[in-house]
C-alpha cells in the first residue's frame, strides 16, 4: 500500500523521526511513502529515499510574493505524476497541504495534516518582536498562512499535532478530529558506541566538566540566557554548544556578548556536527542545557534534545515546555526551572556527573520512534 508524503522540509532531510517512522517503521506494517520533497535542483527530480520515490522539487523562498502560486504550479506537475496511493500524508507546509487536500478529494482518499511546529504563530512573533525581516511581511504571511492551515486542518481525516498542548490549541480552533505524534528516540542506540575521548581531543576539550546545548541559537529564543547560567557556575565549567545560528552570525553575537561578560574562554561554539559527534557531545557533559522560552509557540513544541540526553545516560534541565515536564516527571533524569539563571545553576551543579541509566530505560519505553510508529499506524488504520 502507497501514500503520499508532502513535505516542506528540504532533503537530505535531517530528521531521524521522518526516516524512521516513514521508511521503515510503516513499511514493515506495509505502508510505503512516495516522497516530494524540496532540493537543491532547477526542476523536478526523479531519485529515491531508502529505495523509496523521491520527487525533488526545486526550493523556492517563502519570501517570495509569488511563492503560493509557483509552489502550487510545481505540486500540480508532480502530483499528475503520482499513480494510485492510499492516502495522503502533509508536513506543515499549508500551500502544500492545499494541494495534498484537493489530489486527496479527486482520489477519493483520506488526508492527514501533521503540524511539528507552529510556524504562522512564530511569523506572527516575529513581526511583533521586529525579528528576521519586515514586519508587515511577517504579519501577512503569518496570518494568511494560520487561516489557510486550520481551515485544511478542520477538513482532514485526522489532524495530527506535536504535543499535547498543541493538540489542546488544534481543539481551541475547533479542530475535533485529532492526534498526537511527539518527538521519540532510536531506542536502538547504543552510549558505548559514541566515544568520548577521541572527541574531548578533537576539540581539545580534554578534563573539562561541559555544561551543553545542541540545537538553534537565536534572539527568538534568548540563547544569551546561557551565558547568564554560566556567569553564575564555578570556573571549572565549560559551555559547549553545537548547532547553527538564525541568523547565520547569531552564534557570533553569542561569542562577543561571551567575552563582554568575561566569560569568553569559557564558550565554545563547535557548530553544526554530525549525529554521530552530537551523540559524542552529549555522552562527554555533565549536564544538558535546554531552555525555551514559554511563548505561545515553543510551549506547544516537543524538544528532541532532552529525551537524547537521556538516552546517552545524562541528566538535563529544562524550562517548563509541558511535553518536556512530562517526560522528566515520568522519566526522571533531570529537573524543571522557570526562566531564571540561578535556578537553571543551581540544578547544574545538583545533577552535574549524574549518570541516568533507569531513565534511559524509561524514555525508551515511552518514545521509542518503533512505539511511536505503532501507535501512529493505530490512529490511521480505520481509515485506510
Amino acid at each position: 500500500m502507497k501514500f503520499l508524503f508532502l513535505s516542506g522540509e528540504s532533503f537530505p532531510n535531517p530528521y531521524l523521526s521522518m526516516d524512521l517512522i516513514f521508511n521503515y517503521y510503516l513499511p514493515r506494517r506495509g505502508l510505503n511513502p512516495v516522497w516530494v520533497m524540496p532540493g537543491e535542483v532547477e526542476g523536478v527530480e526523479e531519485r529515491s529515499w531508502r529505495g523509496y520515490p523521491l520527487y525533488l522539487i526545486p526550493k523556492l523562498s517563502s519570501n517570495e510574493l509569488l511563492y503560493p502560486l509557483k509552489l502550487r504550479g510545481i505540486l500540480r506537475r508532480v502530483l499528475s505524476r503520482i499513480g494510485r496511493i492510499s492516502f495522503v500524508w502533509v508536513r506543515d507546509n499549508p500551500v502544500m497541504a492545499r494541494e495534498g487536500y484537493v489530489f486527496a478529494k479527486k482520489m477519493g482518499i483520506p488526508f492527514f495534516y501533521r503540524i511539528s511546529h507552529l510556524k504562522e504563530e512564530e511569523s506572527l512573533l516575529y513581526a511583533k518582536m521586529g525579528i528576521f525581516g519586515s514586519r508587515w511581511r511577517n504579519y501577512l504571511r503569518g496570518r494568511a498562512g494560520r487561516i489557510l492551515r486550520n481551515f485544511l486542518l478542520r477538513r482532514a481525516d485526522l489532524a495530527v499535532a506535536m504535543s499535547r498542548k498543541m493538540e489542546e490549541y488544534f481543539l481551541s480552533w475547533g479542530i475535533r478530529k485529532t492526534a498526537v505524534l511527539p518527538e521519540g528516540i532510536d531506542g536502538r542506540v547504543r552510549p558505548e558506541d559514541y566515544p568520548v575521548e577521541g572527541f574531548l581531543r578533537k576539540y581539545s576539550l580534554e578534563g573539562k566538566k561541559i555544561v551543553s546545548y545542541v540545537g538553534v541559537l537565536s534572539p527568538f529564543r534568548k540563547s544569551h540566557f546561557m551565558l547568564e547560567v554560566l556567569s553564575l557556575l564555578p570556573q571549572e565549567f565549560l559551555l559547549v554548544i553545537a548547532g547553527w545560528g538564525r541568523p547565520e552570525d547569531y552564534p557570533q553575537k553569542l561569542l562577543k556578548m561571551a567575552r563582554e561578560m568575561g566569560l569568553g574562554d569559557r564558550v565554545r561554539f563547535l557548530g553544526l556536527l554530525p549525529k554521530d559527534e552530537v551523540y559524542s557531545l552529549i555522552r562527554a557533559s555533565a549536564v544538558g542545557l535546554s531552555p525555551f522560552p514559554l511563548n505561545s509557540v515553543l510551549v506547544a513544541n516537543s524538544p528532541i534534545k532532552p529525551l537524547e540526553y537521556l538516552l546517552m545516560e545524562r541528566p538535563v534541565v529544562s524550562t517548563p515546555v509541558p511535553d518536556t515536564v512530562e517526560v522528566i516527571s515520568l522519566c526522571g533524569g533531570g529537573e524543571i526551572c522557570p526562566w531564571d539563571a540561578r535556578c537553571f545553576a543551581q540544578a547544574v551543579l545538583s545533577l552535574a556527573g549524574r549518570e541516568e541509566k533507569e531513565a534511559r530505560r524509561k524514555i525508551i519505553e515511552l518514545r521509542d520512534l518503533g512505539k511511536l510508529a505503532e501507535r501512529l499506524y493505530e490512529e490511521i488504520l480505520p481509515f485506510i
